[in-house]
């Protein structure tokens, strides 16, 4: 990196090293006003000015309705600026600490999910060739890897945050700014004479992250190395390079490795199996990054830790020829000999419950699994109406959620961003219901149930007729069925 460019080149310098923009027509660009946000904004439209690039640029601004009155100001802030530049500026209002209480995570993580809900989106709105950009500097990569080695990572957690990732939600996010640090960010922003907001919050030492930045940097710099930023920066770059070159060879090796397909098991699991003998003799952090991209091909990429790598690997080595270890959201590994089974418990049956808003009460949602040929007689022993329940194929749910994607089933009302894969495309559960004549101030009472933002089931409500995700619609070739279904008292 080097510190001494100006800041547009540096940026420019970034993207082509890591070939972001290639083919690219729509750049989404999350755009708080904040120096980091307003110095990439600035960037990049100088960069389409001056005819190096060519692609469209979409602002899109989050109030997480933190503080109302400073949220507002800065979202007004951003949409005013935003049409300045000649550009129009999406926002998406939430209350997100309401939302971090509901989902039972710290608010940080409710808004980082609620940010990337709303970019998943705008790009499905724009389609194809389509990419977020995302502001983070230099010094975010830093205080990244701080917290990761705090936390307890391996190779590829030091990498830190990537250049480039594709996001679960089906777009692909860069990150422009990453060679850039905050000072040069600032700099940069005080040349060009831009007036950001600021968040104050960045100054108090409340979160995790802030703590960091404010007392264990600084103390390190004070008594340790003055170029501690520097040198953790070169420690990423390595461990990137490393867990590359690691990622690769387990690709490879991979590739050589007896993997069977899915298969059902009687009691509505699935599982496949892997040579654990041709496991057993790989290097140690060839065999780790192996079972990773195992567990991925399941479906399992997120939820899983150190510990559970650990527990698999002492199956595969170990003496025991029938040892098993359970894993988040139902998955598990289980060893029968000389094969590595990594399975999925598709549980024959789940309820959920959440609250309908527009009469005050809870619902109780269940889901059942079953075959086909046992669907009318299900619904005959529920006493189940139209209303009542709603039915997709299993197989087309598992192709767009993965296995174990009924781990993030949730009953909930209606939120900013819901859509509703249907048979002319997708369509915003807002403009569903609008369509159904309801009244506007009745509309955030609807109740969905849904995979993030992804509707499969919206409620009847007000009058409205039940309304299913058609996409995942059972046909000819459908063998087994999930069904949601409000049991009968």
């Amino acid at each position: 990196m080097k510190s001494n460019m100006p800041v547009k080149n540096q940026i420019k310098e970034t993207i082509l090293k890591n070939d972001m923009l290639t083919d690219v027509r729509r750049v989404i660009l999350g755009f708080s006003g904040g120096p980091d946000s307003m110095c990439l904004l600035n960037a990049l439209l100088d960069l389409v000015d001056g005819g190096e690039y060519s692609f469209d640029i979409y602002p899109v601004h989050i109030n997480h309705g933190i503080r109302k009155d400073v949220c507002d100001e800065e979202q007004r802030f951003c949409e005013a600026y935003a049409r300045e530049r000649g550009l129009v500026c999406r926002s998406f209002v939430y209350d997100c600490e309401a939302k971090a209480k509901e989902w039972g995570i710290s608010t940080e993580e409710a808004g980082r999910k609620l940010r990337y809900d709303s970019f998943g989106e705008v790009a499905r709105d724009l389609g194809e060739r389509t990419v977020v950009a995302v502001a983070q500097n230099a010094d975010d990569q830093v205080e990244t890897v701080l917290m990761r080695i705090l936390r307890g990572t391996g190779v590829s957690g030091l990498g830190g945050i990537p250049y480039i990732r594709d996001d679960e939600r089906g777009y692909r996010i860069i990150r422009p700014l990453l060679d850039v640090k905050r000072k040069d960010v600032l700099q940069y922003c005080k040349l060009r004479k831009l007036s950001p907001r600021m968040d104050q919050t960045n100054e108090e030492p409340i979160y995790r992250r802030n703590k960091i930045r404010l007392h264990l940097i600084p103390y390190l710099e004070r008594n340790y190395n003055p170029n501690v930023k520097e040198a953790i920066l070169r420690l990423a770059e390595s461990a990137r390079e490393d867990s590359g070159y690691i990622d690769l060879d387990s690709e490879n090796i991979l590739k050589n490795i007896k993997m069977s397909e899915f298969e059902e098991t009687p009691d509505y699991c699935w599982e496949f199996f892997v040579e654990n003998e041709a496991l057993r003799e790989l290097p140690e952090a060839i065999r780790i990054r192996a079972i990773a991209m195992i567990l991925e091909e399941a479906g399992l990429s997120e939820d899983v830790g150190y510990d559970h790598y650990k527990a698999i690997d002492k199956i595969i080595q170990g003496d025991n020829p029938s040892a098993s270890t359970d894993l988040p959201r139902t998955f598990y590994v289980r060893r029968e000999y000389e094969k590595l089974y990594i399975g999925y418990v598709n549980t024959a049956e789940l309820s959920l419950s959440g609250e309908d808003k527009s009469s005050n009460t809870r619902i109780e949602l269940r889901m059942k699994k079953l075959r086909l040929h046992d669907l009318d007689r299900f619904l005959t022993e529920q006493d189940l109406g139209p209303g009542d329940y709603a039915a997709y194929d299993e197989e087309k749910l598992i192709d767009t959620y993965g296995i174990g994607g009924s781990g993030f089933l949730e009953i909930r009302e209606k939120r900013p961003g819901d859509v509703m894969r249907l048979n002319v495309g997708t369509k915003k559960v807002q403009d569903i219901l609008v369509d159904a004549k309801i009244p506007m101030k009745e509309r955030d009472l609807a109740t969905v149930v849904a995979i993030g933002n992804d509707v499969l089931w919206l409620l009847p409500y007000g009058g409205m007729n039940r309304r299913w995700s058609s996409e995942f619609r059972i046909d000819q070739e459908t063998q087994l069925v999930v069904v949601f279904y409000i049991p009968h008292e």
